[in-house]
């Protein structure tokens, strides 16, 4: 064999070996590109699921006290604003109290007030409470004696404390006189 002849044999198996590992660097370059989208997407999906699990959530319920037969007893003017995961920084809150002629449909605004702001901390030992006043809890159940029924609405705007971002708890309640409590007349709505 001449020398000619191993330097173009040398040559061909160098050309295929070059084009071999072209074709792996394409291979290996795609396969980087999706690692990468992947990578991307899985943090995308940790900061929600971080969103999800430390962002606040509050909502409001009924304030109960257990009586001296040890039943649930409804404090008709008071409500209990809960929060979880972290601390929620109330930007805005309202509170209405209305009752309504159960034969007319005429409706009378109790009160209306801005029950709490400033910032909540999530607690087992801490309780935020809201309450109307021994004037307009009489009237209310002066009311209800009378043929009324009462509703109560609340909205309430909050964000966390490093961000901007508000999020909102809306809820709307009527009285049932039956069992002495209030009762959600609709889905709260919450983001």
């Amino acid at each position: 064999m001449s020398v000619e002849s191993i330097a173009l044999i040398i040559s061909v198996v160098a050309i295929i070996i070059s084009l071999f590992a072209n074709q792996l660097a394409k291979e290996s370059n795609k396969l980087s590109i999706q690692a990468n989208e992947l990578a991307n997407e899985a943090n995308d999906i940790y900061k929600e699921e971080l969103t999800l699990t430390h962002r606040p959530y509050l909502w409001v319920e009924n304030f109960a006290y257990l009586n001296e037969d040890n039943l649930s007893v409804n404090e008709i003017g008071t409500v209990i604003f809960i929060v979880i995961n972290s601390p929620a920084k109330v930007v805005l809150s309202e509170m209405t109290y209305e009752v309504i002629s159960e034969t007319s449909k005429e409706k009378k605004e109790i009160a209306r007030f801005n029950p709490q702001n400033g910032v909540l901390y999530p607690s087992e030992k801490t309780q935020y409470t809201s309450f109307i006043g021994a004037k307009e809890k009489a009237e209310i159940l002066n009311y209800l004696k009378n043929g009324f029924g009462a509703q109560r609405t609340c909205y309430v705007e909050y964000q966390m404390l490093s961000s901007n971002k508000k999020f909102f708890y809306k809820a709307k309640w009527r009285f049932n006189k039956a069992n002495y409590n209030w009762e959600l007349s609709e889905v709260p709505e919450a983001n």
